[in-house]
């Protein structure tokens, strides 16, 4: 059985190449010619490395505080399943639309977003209150990126229909909008017990 710190700092350890890999993955999009013809989604993903770097340096100095080897040990260690998705998502460099793009980004940033709400579950229930306000910390920084992201996305795919494809409708992105934030708002309704 290992020791609680061992734990917390395999789950930091983890987390932080998860965000290593997600960092070059966004860096390399955004040298990437297709993302210069859509302002907007490069000022989200330009927007999405800044927290993502940032994110990192924290949890680098946060694991150096409990003593553990760094992001490059987890690295060079056995590929985590954080580190494997992350790396599997972005995997190929390729040239391809800017929708795609946003896309593995949103799924990446959930996968964060999951990882860093395991990392202060695990903290909580190991009382590690310094990994806890870590782990807050990065929950509460992720959801906007996020939403900004899903707002992005119906553009940009209409952005890509339409080079495509002659006569395509031109709310179709504001549409999917409405529909996006009509979905979210029945989640939220009190769901009626069943008995």
């Amino acid at each position: 059985m290992n020791e609680p710190k061992d734990t917390i700092r395999g789950y930091v350890a983890d987390l932080a190449a998860a965000f290593h890999h997600v960092d070059g993955a966004l860096n390399r999009q955004l040298d990437s010619d297709t993302l210069k013809h859509s302002p907007a989604a490069h000022a989200s993903i330009a927007e999405a490395s800044a927290l993502v770097k940032q994110a990192h340096t924290t949890l680098e100095v946060h694991l150096e505080s409990i003593g553990g080897a760094g992001t490059a040990a987890a690295i060079k260690g056995a590929v985590t399943a954080a580190t494997g998705f992350v790396a599997g998502l972005y995997g190929q460099i390729r040239t391809e639309a800017v929708s795609r793009m946003l896309r593995d980004d949103i799924t990446a940033m959930s996968f964060l977003m999951t990882c860093s709400t395991m990392l202060h579950t695990t903290a909580t229930a190991l009382n590690d209150s310094a990994t806890v306000v870590v782990a807050t910390r990065l929950m509460h920084q992720i959801p906007p990126t996020l939403m900004r992201f899903n707002s992005a996305l119906p553009k940009a795919v209409a952005m890509d229909v339409a080079k495509d494809h002659a006569g395509t409708t031109p709310t179709a992105a504001d549409a999917t909008m409405v529909e996006v934030k009509n979905s979210w708002a029945a989640a939220e309704q009190p769901t009626p017990a069943r008995y």
